[in-house]
């Protein structure tokens, strides 16, 4: 990897050329502004921040930049949502812990905002991915509530 963020272009695998949209400290000064003389120099960004290759012209996030330089790593693993303690109504009074649901994956990633929206990315490079989200305390998929799930690493099948 050239970069020391690791990130590479999802569309043309370039690790050199990438831009970053990101908040930056500056100092004002006579002739303009400069960013190396502020007293912080800070440079932030976020996963959903803008990110171009200047070598193809691709545009998306940094995070699909950041998959997409992980996902060449020998070490990548695909990742496994697993659903648990079922129901279909989410009112249901549960004597019992309810059924085990579907196994979702194979994922690349699975991104948390809050405790609102899971993200599930399949394929950063195509867009490939899926969306949960909460209801209550109880995570929605397919017009189902449960109230457990695992993240896993690997599947039985």
């Amino acid at each position: 990897m050239s970069n020391f963020l690791e990130m590479r272009c999802p569309k043309c695998g370039d690790e050199s050329s990438l831009d970053i949209a990101a908040t930056v400290w500056i100092r004002v000064c006579e002739d303009g502004t400069d960013a190396d003389t502020s007293r912080d120099g800070s440079h932030d960004y976020e996963p959903h921040s803008p990110a171009r290759c200047g070598a193809c012209g691709h545009c998306g996030t940094v995070r699909e930049f950041e998959l997409a330089g992980s996902a060449t790593s020998a070490s990548s693993k695909p990742v496994f949502i697993h659903l648990l303690h079922g129901r279909d109504d989410p009112a249901e009074d549960m004597s019992d812990w309810g059924y085990t649901g579907p196994v979702l994956g194979p994922f690349e990633a699975v991104h948390f905002t809050y405790k609102e929206h899971i993200r599930c990315i399949r394929d950063a490079a195509t867009g490939d991915e899926i969306e949960l989200s909460f209801h209550g305390d109880l995570l929605t998929h397919d017009g189902k509530f449960y109230g457990d799930f695992e993240i896993c690493g690997g599947h039985d099948g």
